[in-house]
Formats: C-alpha cells, sequence, structure tokens
C-alpha cells in the first residue's frame, strides 16, 4: 500500500499515481536487483470517515484505475481486490 493519499489530495495526484506506481516498483527492482520481483498491488477503500462523513478520498477511482492498468501490463504484478 503506497501513495494512497494520492486519491485524497487533488485530481492531478491521482492522474499522476500511474507513474508513480510504476516508477517505485521500477526502483524496488532495481534495488533488489530482480526485475522480476514479483509484487502485490492491494486495492484500498475510502473508510468515509471525514468531519461531514463524506468521501475522504474524493479521486480514488482514478487510482484503481491506474492499479489495474498496472497490474494488466506488468506479468509480475497482481492486483488483489
Amino acid at each position: 500500500m503506497q501513495r494512497e493519499s494520492d486519491a485524497e489530495h487533488s485530481k492531478e495526484a491521482s492522474e499522476a499515481y500511474y507513474g508513480t506506481l510504476k516508477n517505485i516498483i521500477y526502483q524496488l527492482r532495481v534495488s533488489l536487483r530482480n526485475e522480476k520481483l514479483l509484487v502485490i498491488i492491494g486495492k484500498f477503500n475510502d473508510s468515509y470517515m471525514s468531519l461531514n462523513g463524506g468521501p475522504r478520498q474524493p479521486f480514488i477511482k482514478i487510482v484503481h484505475s491506474a492499479q489495474k492498468k498496472f497490474t494488466e501490463e506488468d506479468d509480475c504484478a497482481s492486483y488483489v481486490t
């Protein structure tokens, strides 16, 4: 679970999530010298624990789409919902 807050801050941060996720996984694999390192991307859910009971992460669907796209394109990644 990394960069979950991107779904909270702004539409722009949410739209940048895919590139950020791809870079994080790339850096992890390079650091560990394992280009086939298996990764699991966990889908997170909004807690709706804001002061007014609304969503805390209004851009969560954009992030979910990015997570799914990443795992569809990366043979060594799985998406857990």
